[in-house]
Order: C-alpha cells, then structure tokens, then sequence
C-alpha cells in the first residue's frame, strides 16, 4: 500500500510543476510575432512564434537571475493588462471548442500554452543555468 501511494504521489509530481508561465501569442505586425508572459509581462518578439518564444524564455532567466542577484522575488511577478489575459482566456475557449467538435482546421489567431519552471532549488542555485522546460 505505501509502494501504491509513493507511486501515486510521483506521478501526480511529474505532471506538475511548481509554477507555470501562461503565454500568449500573436502577430504584432505582418512580420513580427509577440510572446507575451502574463504573470510577468515580458515580452519576446520574432519573426515566428517559436522565435519569439525562444527569445521569451532567454528573458525570463535573465529576470529570474535578476531577482535573485538582488535578492528581490517581487521583481518577478508584475502581472500583464486585463486585456492580454481576457484574450488568453478567450483563444483557450476557442481552442477546446475547436478540439471539441473536430471540424476547424484552420491556423489560430493567437498561440497560448505555458512555460514550465524548473523547482525553486534550481532556479536559486548559485552559478547553475536554468532554463525554462518545455511545455
């Protein structure tokens, strides 16, 4: 029974972390896409997703290691405007129905998913790199 519960416990720890990135996408301009990380609002910009992506989470760590050289967590948190978490919210919805009834194939307006942080004992450890996990 203990062996069960153990079990139990790691897999509900290896589908979560201890802190998610919301992030939301969109086509700033014809050629420029934005990624924008909601509980910090920070932005990453590209000329695809995946590139502003890409340039989100390198600012994202470098606001972390930030935060900790000046010892500061609250220099982390500084959520986005209302308006980019409505949209967030509301492609999420757009999304499900979309999965739901199976019949839109056609490309999102806006990209949303999540950055997964490593554990706080990684992020704080002195000269050690993190990076974002994949979502």
């Amino acid at each position: 029974m203990v062996n069960q519960t153990t079990d139990n416990a790691q897999l509900a720890s290896s589908r979560f972390s201890a802190v998610n990135i919301s992030i939301l996408g969109f086509m700033e301009t014809e050629n420029q896409w934005v990624a924008i990380a909601l509980e910090m609002d920070l932005r990453g910009y590209g000329t695809t997703f995946e590139t502003a992506l890409n340039e989100l989470e390198e600012l994202i760590e470098m606001q972390f290691s930030f935060a900790h050289f000046k010892n500061d967590p609250d220099l982390i948190f500084h959520p986005s405007e209302p308006v980019y978490w409505r949209l967030y919210a509301q492609a999420n919805l757009e999304r499900l129905r979309t999965l739901s009834n199976g019949t839109d194939t056609t490309e999102p307006e806006y990209q949303t998913g999540i950055l997964s942080l490593p554990p706080a004992h990684v992020i704080s450890s002195p000269g050690r790199d993190f990076y974002p996990a994949k979502a």
